[in-house]
């Protein structure tokens, strides 16, 4: 059972300024409150001075000092500071009464070594919250790794670790931002965050995602997939470009992250560091990359200016490989296998930097979307289609496909209407093309290959192609004429009556029956049929 915070949510939400010291009493606060910083207020001075170094100089330190990044603000709570906020906002963060507010809807997701998370309402959007976990396995860890005796001064000690922690993840969130890292909407940090009142009232807002789960991932199609890794290189070049310096995540797992809009976002930030290990020749850095598992690997990881200098760019690869490799080894099209086989040696050898990593991901990207990786068997002319503009199948002759968008038909993406007629070519079951003009999240076609066309609907705004099998010509049809396309076999280009078209080219015997329908020739040389609906 979790225990629920005293932060609630809502009407019975606790508010923290209520509970904080009054304004009165900031002058004597000045004087003896440390928090958990490591410098008291009265060398704030100094302490600002930070705030204008360039942001290279920031340690992983620096990002738990409250007074480094934060200020007082109206003698109950810690807000960044105006320099430090206008770095990398876009909008105002909800501050400690805005999420008492806002929020209502609160709902437990999980627990976590330090934090529990809730899910929340803020409007119509639904966000995530993160409270203390005073019953965490941090803290549990730290109440027994430090037992003096002394249980309130313990206890103080142990809410000052884990609130360090908490302030951290905030400060990180805000100054790391990225595409492939959950969004900060709010946070609270009252101003005795170690008070065990006030440490139930540190929370976090960020936007919300769906955890990792592996076998909902490997049922996505293969595109999909290709989109997560997509966004997962994309962090790992950021990570090891960023200006602070190179980036670790210490806690590199799967279930640091979460799906939103078909990428990977890192929702865990309290653990990562901004410097690389210390040495004096690169023997020692063989030996701190030995104690992360990374033996025998191509990886170039140098000591330079005392520093192993490309260990956190390795490190964080050599975690992703573990976690994330999979992603882009089921269901690769035939064509782009050895494209795909050469990134994959590339992130297990560790040979490459995560920046030739991304040029490389993108390279595939842009083959798949394109086309290029077609092969000539692919390019070969498949021309017995038929297509029925402002037509449509709905809900009709679905069959299940591999790598399909859907669960329920066979949705698939294509380059082009080459490679949607080539690979309809390629199952006995596809009987039919529809069109939809879509479009997937890399630019390509989307399709629905059906295993019938009959109930065709009508629709202005997709096209139906006919894969032509067996002769159907019905004696008392109202098909009176075909005149066929004149630049390609087998049409002559003159009127023939149905007798004459090759089996190949024709209906299937399972077709509707077709009133007042007519062929005649289309701009890309295909025949298009017009019926009477």
């Amino acid at each position: 059972m979790h225990r629920v915070s005293r932060f609630a949510i809502g009407e019975s939400f606790t508010k923290p300024c209520a509970i904080l010291t009054p304004v009165a009493i900031i002058p004597l606060l000045m004087i003896v409150l440390e928090l958990f910083l490591d410098a008291p207020l009265r060398r704030a001075g100094q302490q600002t001075a930070i705030l204008y170094r360039d942001i290279r100089s920031v340690t992983t330190d620096d990002l738990e000092r409250t007074n480094v990044f934060f200020q007082l603000e109206n003698g109950m709570q810690w807000r960044f500071r105006p320099n430090v906020r206008g770095l990398n906002a876009s909008r105002a963060l909800l501050d400690c009464e805005q999420i008492s507010s806002e929020l209502h809807s609160l709902a437990f997701l999980t627990d976590g070594w330090m934090k529990t998370v809730y899910q929340a309402k803020m409007g119509n959007r639904s966000v995530a919250v993160k409270l203390v976990n005073a019953d965490g396995e941090m803290m549990r860890r730290c109440l027994t790794a430090q037992d003096d005796g002394s249980t309130e001064s313990l206890q103080l000690r142990c809410r000052e670790s884990v609130g360090r922690k908490f302030v951290k993840e905030i400060v990180a969130l805000n100054q790391f931002r990225h595409s492939s890292i959950i969004e900060l909407i709010g946070y609270c940090i009252p101003m005795r965050p170690s008070d065990e009142d006030s440490f139930q009232s540190l929370a976090v807002v960020s936007e919300l995602g769906e955890p990792m789960n592996l076998v909902q991932l490997l049922q996505l199609s293969w595109e999909s997939r290709l989109k997560l890794f997509l966004s997962l290189v994309r962090l790992l070049d950021f990570l090891a470009s960023h200006p602070s310096g190179p980036i670790v995540l210490n806690d590199f797992r799967a279930q640091q992250f979460v799906v939103v809009n078909g990428e990977f976002k890192l929702v865990d930030f309290d653990d990562i560091g901004l410097e690389e290990p210390s040495c004096q020749t690169k023997v020692d850095c063989d030996g701190h990359l030995a104690r992360v598992g990374i033996v025998n690997a191509t990886v170039s990881v140098q000591c330079s200016y005392g520093r192993c200098n490309g260990f956190n760019d390795a490190a964080n690869i050599f975690k992703a490989v573990k976690h994330f490799l999979f992603l882009l080894q089921h269901g690769v099209p035939p064509s782009l296998q050895p494209q795909v086989d050469n990134l994959m040696t590339s992130f297990r050898t560790l040979s490459l930097p995560s920046s030739s990593l991304k040029r490389l991901t993108n390279n595939l990207v842009e083959n798949y979307a394109t086309g290029q990786y077609f092969n000539t068997q692919m390019r070969t002319d498949y021309s017995g289609f038929v297509k029925y503009l402002h037509a449509d199948l709905p809900a009709s002759h679905d069959y299940p496909c591999r790598d399909s968008f859907t669960q329920n038909g066979c949705v698939i993406s294509v380059a082009n209407l080459h490679e949607a007629k080539y690979l309809c070519s390629m199952q006995a079951g596809c009987l039919a093309i529809v069109w939809t003009g879509q479009q997937s999240w890399t630019g390509r076609k989307v399709v629905h290959f059906k295993s019938n066309f009959t109930n065709a609907v009508y629709s202005p705004r997709t096209a139906v192609y006919v894969k032509l099998s067996r002769c159907f010509i019905q004696q008392n049809s109202y098909l009176n004429r075909i005149r066929l396309p004149t630049d390609g076999p087998p049409w002559s280009g003159e009127e023939v009556s149905p007798s004459y078209v090759p089996d190949h080219y024709c209906l299937d015997p399972s077709a509707y029956y077709m009133s007042e329908c007519f062929i005649h020739d289309a701009d890309d040389g295909q025949a298009e049929f017009y019926c009477g609906v």
